[in-house]
């Protein structure tokens, strides 16, 4: 474990080494804020991500994320048990895929279609790290263009693991409820709240639609019949 890891990890709400960024045009990462984390010295940006299920299931849900290691995925660093419970996180410094997509602040678009099959295939090679490499499988459950990070050479990183849902061996959940972001989430889903790996292949479905496309899976200002 990194010096970094040592000291998020023992991180609490009576500790300063954590306080909000207060300047740069990226202060949220996914559901995440992002904070400086002092350690040896410097200022290593973090990012805090509030545990959205119930508390019982805080430490079996950090020891599960914490084990995952896949460069296609936001690493987990550390925790913090006082007060809210919150997850803190890896930043990663280009913003998100949703950000570029739609609101590209140059008049050419630096996501060329080589870019974009990188991004793909990333984001592809990540989902099969989570249903098919580690014991419990995770299922993300609500994979989007805005928790798909980007570093400055357009590698992709599957963010905001505070609502994936564990599976044990026999398919059994162990924590989490149904999410989903409109336009992601097939009706099924929506429906019945069955949760498996096929929630998230459908959502990645949506995405590589996104990615080619350049349109939100819902999009407000079509006529209602083409919203979808």
């Amino acid at each position: 474990m990194s010096d970094i890891e040592m000291n998020v990890a023992k991180l609490d709400h009576h500790n300063p080494l954590v306080s909000p960024q207060a300047s740069g045009m990226i202060t949220t990462q996914g559901s995440g804020s992002v904070a400086d984390l002092e350690s040896d010295g410097r200022s290593v940006p973090v990012v805090l991500d509030v545990w959205k299920e119930i508390a019982e299931d805080f430490v079996a849900g950090v020891e599960m994320i914490g084990h995952v290691r896949h460069k296609n995925l936001v690493k987990l660093l550390g925790y913090c048990m006082e007060g809210d419970r919150m997850l803190v996180n890896q930043y990663v410094d280009n913003g998100n895929l949703h950000q570029w997509l739609h609101g590209c602040p140059v008049e050419v678009s630096p996501l060329t279609w080589e870019i974009r099959m990188n991004i793909i295939q990333g984001v592809a090679k990540g989902l099969a790290y989570l249903h098919e490499d580690i014991e419990p499988k995770i299922v993300h459950q609500n994979l989007k263009s805005s928790n798909i990070m980007l570093d400055h050479q357009w590698n992709p990183k599957i963010s905001d693991f505070g609502i994936v849902k564990l599976y044990g061996p026999e398919g059994n959940d162990k924590a989490g409820r149904l999410m989903g972001t409109s336009g992601y989430l097939s009706l099924e889903n929506a429906s019945n709240g069955v949760l498996d790996e096929r929630t998230d292949v459908y959502s990645f479905g949506m995405l590589v639609m996104e990615i080619i496309s350049g349109r939100t899976p819902v999009d407000l200002n079509q006529p209602k019949v083409k919203t979808h």
